[in-house]
């Protein structure tokens, strides 16, 4: 491709931090949208094939809240738990307490997840230890659920720790709302990339990306680019097929293209 043949100006984005959802925002904030009035990108997917593409208008990648909470409770010696205000115990009645957010306040047939993924209390057998901790995440596709979500946490944690005589700080980061493809954007990506991609459903993903910043701004697309590999996104045995860098390209070249038309239609 030659500059020369473009109908427009393209911009390209490199961009850090993806994963602590803090990348896309000071990008935005340094203006890296000023002018810019579509965006597409995509994430490799190893359980793909190369040449694959996995396309859907609407939904596709969860919002993202983490969360960090310390049990602020009473030490005491292991075999003396009534001169104690045991933080583990709450923190155990937590894990399963808050899963009722999921079973018991959002719809059967919403996607909601609730994920206890850290927890730490004491360090040696004979003590009962002063605080406890748990980190976790929530992903939901539904505003609404994401909101409820929040102020059922909050109610739980505090409400379990005053019963057990203790009180809680409850550390909430606020990530990226759901990835969301203009659905317009979406079919005229279809029919430019069908020649060149095997296109495929995508199926809606629990994990977040903070692409979905970039589509709170402007109209955008993000899709599962087939990277034809082993083990799943942030598993161990990952691997990927580099033959899968070749489609990327023509992505990045086919999908500018279509962009400079669809905003000058």
């Amino acid at each position: 491709m030659h500059e020369a043949d473009l109908n427009g100006t393209v911009r390209l984005i490199f961009q850090p931090a993806e994963e602590g959802h803090r990348g896309a925002k000071m990008m935005i904030d340094n203006g890296v949208l000023a002018g810019v009035r579509a965006i597409a990108g995509f994430h490799n997917m190893p359980n793909l094939p190369v040449g694959t593409l996995a396309m859907k208008s609407g939904p596709l990648m969860a919002s993202n809240d983490n969360f960090d909470v310390t049990i602020l409770g009473q030490g005491a010696h292991a075999a003396m738990p009534e001169a104690s205000h045991d933080p583990i115990v709450t923190l155990g009645e937590l894990i399963s307490n808050l899963q009722t957010i999921r079973s018991r306040n959002i719809a059967p047939d919403a996607a909601l997840v609730l994920t206890i993924a850290a927890v730490q209390a004491g360090s040696t057998f004979n003590v009962i230890p002063n605080t406890a901790n748990l980190r976790g995440t929530i992903r939901t596709f539904n505003t609404a659920n994401r909101d409820l979500a929040k102020v059922r946490f909050y109610d739980i944690v505090r409400a379990t720790a005053k019963m057990n005589q203790q009180t809680a700080t409850i550390d909430w980061d606020r990530g990226p709302s759901c990835v969301n493809n203009n659905a317009a954007l979406t079919a005229v990506l279809s029919r430019v990339l069908k020649d060149d991609f095997d296109i495929v459903p995508a199926q809606l993903c629990n994990a977040d990306d903070d692409f979905a910043l970039y589509q709170e701004c402007i109209p955008g697309f993000y899709g599962f680019l087939g990277s034809g590999g082993n083990g799943t996104l942030h598993q161990s045995n990952y691997r990927c097929d580099d033959a899968g860098l070749t489609y990327g390209a023509r992505f990045h070249e086919l999908a500018a293209t279509a962009l400079l038309k669809w905003v000058r239609a």
